[in-house]
């Protein structure tokens, strides 16, 4: 795919700069009459919300971009659609394996000024309002508009547009932490407001957001930014943590932790999910769940070392939590600690462990067969190997600690795995594309640029597919229109339990960035005697334990009829499809 930035030339003052992007259009964006209603819907609602005297949040985006967020890159990095006023071409690898995609054409936006603008041309696609499903117990983990095809109103009922999420008019200052971002792309998703000068945009990457020292000096002309990089232990570890934390006019806070990138392919044609922790007073938490998720939140902020995150520490520092009552599981660079007491500052899979347990959702009746599932868009490498037998994160460090009896000390192959399912009776579901999957989705292969496994470049990556993977595979879409979501490629990573009642109600059920790699999720480190672990990469997920109320599986809405029940959003069916004898999961090799 080709991806253009053009820099015009000057005007006589030397005051314009105009950025323009190129992408391929998707596949269903071709009808005139369709584009026609929908700016006159658009311009409708504008008049209607003008009237109203308040900002009515849309979506405008039509457009793919190829974003790469494989873990075996060498350095973080955002790729795909990025704007350059300095670069007249650039070529994406995925574009010249796909070449037929369609002709160019250009991103708007009409919140940036004449003189820092992308050009309008031709009117994009914008989604109406989602619709909602009422007032009953609502799921906390909400799923992103899928914006890949127009017409899309069912299949995005309760759905959040990323306007909802940044384009309010009293949004005063926002953090952005996330893996790959296209800036000119976020800045539409603005209200105005944000040009003036007292409101701030902090972004936290693994990369610089912009290309060039011209597109800084543009964008810093009208927006108040900052951009700050993570500091990386190594060529391997990626900045992963997709985390808004927005601050208000009235003093008020939100937390975001959601699994998109700020990129065109990830915002308008990916499954995505979003968890929101809802407006945050100023006052001291009360609460126990409140109490965890700030301290662990502040210790995890503490890990950048950065000013940008120290003074983020003193303005999160000052709120209440009271209200939220999910678990915060992160990831960050180092060596850490594998056990400690209920308050200790763990990481990766070792808060895993320490969250289930103090919650009470280690699994302890073996009678009951349970299941257990990891869906994600990433399988990299195993963590070690050893005379042609592997060691996968899945399979020999997340299923073994979800049960009370812990064995930390599975060998390598598939054996051991095997045996360990028959003893402690559960069955470990895989959730990832086959290329089926990805064929059959609204953007074809496409999408699949955003989905990473190798399983054929080397002997290491065949015995892990054959010993670990394979027996364990599902499918991402099943037949029917369940979810909303089955021809829409996943970006979305979920982790799940069931309560031995083969997905009649849940656990527990944790959703965020992290992928199945020992980058993101930590390995023993050697000669540790599993005391310590390594980790590389920044991750961040939310984990919803059952309560009171039963935790059900949910599709097409985020509410549920029984009030006993607590609903979470579920994009993918449970129990999931096994793969086919002929099936075959995605590789963009």
């Amino acid at each position: 795919m080709n991806s253009l930035g053009k820099a015009s030339p000057e005007d006589k003052s030397g005051s314009e700069i105009r950025l323009v992007i190129e992408a391929e259009p998707i596949r269903g964006f071709s009808s005139k009459n369709y584009l026609k209603e929908a700016e006159e819907a658009r311009v409708k609602r504008r008049k209607l919300a003008a009237q109203k005297k308040e900002h009515t949040p849309y979506v405008e985006a039509e457009i793919i971009s190829l974003d790469s967020e494989d873990e075996s890159n060498t350095v973080p990095h955002q790729t795909g659609l990025k704007p350059n006023v300095k670069s007249s071409t650039s070529t994406s690898n995925v574009h010249q394996k796909s070449p037929n995609l369609g002709s160019a054409i250009c991103v708007d936006s009409d919140l940036l000024s004449s003189d820092l603008e992308v050009e309008k041309e031709p009117d994009l696609y914008r989604t109406l309002l989602p619709k909602s499903s009422g007032k009953r117990p609502r799921s906390q983990i909400r799923l992103l508009c899928d914006l890949s095809e127009p017409g899309n109103d069912a299949n995005n009922v309760d759905t959040v547009s990323l306007s909802d999420l940044i384009g309010l008019a009293d949004l005063l200052e926002t953090y952005q932490f996330n893996f790959s971002v296209q800036l000119p792309l976020f800045l539409t998703f603005l209200h105005e407001n944000f040009m003036k000068t007292d409101h701030k945009i902090h972004f936290i990457t693994g990369n610089t957001v912009f290309d060039s020292p011209e597109m800084r000096d543009a964008v810093r002309s009208k927006f108040n930014i900052s951009d700050a990089r993570a500091p990386l232990p190594n060529r391997f570890a990626s900045h992963h943590t997709k985390m808004m934390v927005n601050v208000f006019e009235n003093g008020d806070a939100e937390i975001i932790i959601m699994t998109s990138n700020l990129t065109l392919l990830d915002i308008c044609g990916l499954t995505q999910a979003v968890w929101r922790s809802g407006k945050l007073k100023k006052g001291p938490t009360t609460t126990t769940s409140g109490k965890r998720f700030r301290f662990d939140l502040l210790r995890y902020l503490a890990r950048y070392g950065l000013s940008v995150t120290k003074k983020l520490i003193s303005v999160v520092e000052k709120y209440d939590f009271s209200s939220v009552d999910v678990e915060l599981v992160a990831s960050a660079p180092g060596i850490h600690d594998v056990q400690g007491s209920p308050l200790n500052e763990l990481y990766g899979y070792a808060k895993l462990r320490q969250v289930l347990d103090r919650n009470d959702l280690l699994i302890s009746d073996t009678h009951s067969r349970h299941n257990i599932l990891a869906q994600v868009t990433s399988l990299a490498y195993p963590y070690t190997s050893q005379k042609g037998h592997v060691s996968s994160v899945f399979s020999h460090i997340l299923c073994p600690l979800m049960f009370e009896n812990w064995r930390k000390d599975l060998s390598p192959g598939a054996q051991l795995f095997e045996n360990h399912q028959k003893f402690f009776n559960y069955s470990p579901n895989l959730i990832f594309p086959a290329k089926t999957d990805v064929a059959k989705s609204s953007l074809g292969q496409v999408s699949g640029a955003a989905l990473h496994f190798k399983y054929e470049n080397s002997t290491i990556h065949r015995a892990q597919y054959e010993q670990t993977i394979k027996k364990y595979l599902c499918k991402w879409a099943t037949l029917g229109n369940v979810t909303g979501r089955e021809k829409l490629t996943p970006h979305v990573k979920y982790y799940a339990c069931d309560n031995g009642d083969d997905w009649q109600l849940l656990k527990w059920v944790m959703v965020g960035s992290h992928n199945l790699s020992k980058q993101a999720w930590g390995y023993p480190k050697p000669k540790t005697n599993g005391l310590k672990m390594d980790i590389a990469s920044y991750e961040l997920s939310v984990l919803i334990p059952q309560g009171t109320r039963q935790l059900t599986p949910v599709y097409g809405a985020d509410t549920l009829s029984d009030e006993k029940c607590t609903p979470v959003r579920f994009p993918f069916v449970v129990p999931p499809t096994p793969y086919e004898a002929d099936d075959m999961p995605w590789s963009m090799d």
